[in-house]
């Protein structure tokens, strides 16, 4: 595991997790998913028994929501200005930018509940859904269901799995990939069922 991250969680326990999930969703780059997973990890092999997994839960899944909430905002109001200032810093590049702003302008409500699960959209989807001005109304609670069932799946396959940290690794690396994929499938298979059931769609204008 990290060393950092178990420094890190030896002196600060939870309000680590808090901060470094949260800031991520902000829309700056740090290893906030990490840190969720040897938290849980340790929780799970008892190498740090003030640390619950229940409270390691609630702790991550209320840190992404705040930060992504933050993100939307901030997307909102100040993001291309924050990104034309701040973004070549934080490595999200104008290539970066435009393929996540095609991943949304593409899949809407899949790209914010799904986006959570992969390393680029997660950290900038928030901002993104806010530049795109989604309704917040939307935008709150399909990223709420996401935040929690991201810290639930996350949280107890690591609690579970911690002592196999290296194929832990290389497994979320894979579920993030696979959520994009399904992201995609699904929206592939509604714009099939909506354009064979709207033949007028099929239909080349004049």
């Amino acid at each position: 595991m990290p060393q950092w991250a178990l420094e890190a969680i030896a002196t600060f326990g939870y309000a680590a997790v808090f901060v470094l999930v949260a800031v991520e969703g902000i829309g700056i780059p740090v290893p906030g998913e990490t840190m969720l997973l040897v938290a849980a990890a340790l929780a799970g092999a008892h190498h740090a028994g003030r640390l619950d997994i229940r409270l390691i839960i609630v702790v991550a899944a209320a840190a992404a929501i705040a930060g992504d909430t933050g993100g939307y905002f901030m997307g909102h109001h100040w993001g291309r200005q924050l990104l034309a200032r701040w973004g070549p810093r934080v490595g999200l590049s104008a290539k970066r930018v435009a393929r996540v702003e095609r991943f949304f302008d593409r899949y809407g409500v899949l790209a914010v509940f799904f986006g959570r699960y992969q390393a680029i959209f997660r950290t900038y989807i928030a901002m993104i859904a806010g530049m795109a001005h989604m309704p917040f109304r939307l935008f709150f609670p399909v990223r709420l269901t996401s935040c929690i069932v991201w810290a639930l799946f996350y949280g107890l396959l690591a609690y579970f799995l911690g002592s196999q940290w290296p194929r832990l690794e290389v497994l979320f690396h894979t579920v993030g990939y696979v959520a994009l994929g399904v992201a995609v499938t699904i929206a592939l298979v509604v714009a099939v069922v909506v354009f064979l059931r709207h033949p007028h769609l099929r239909e080349s204008p004049q």
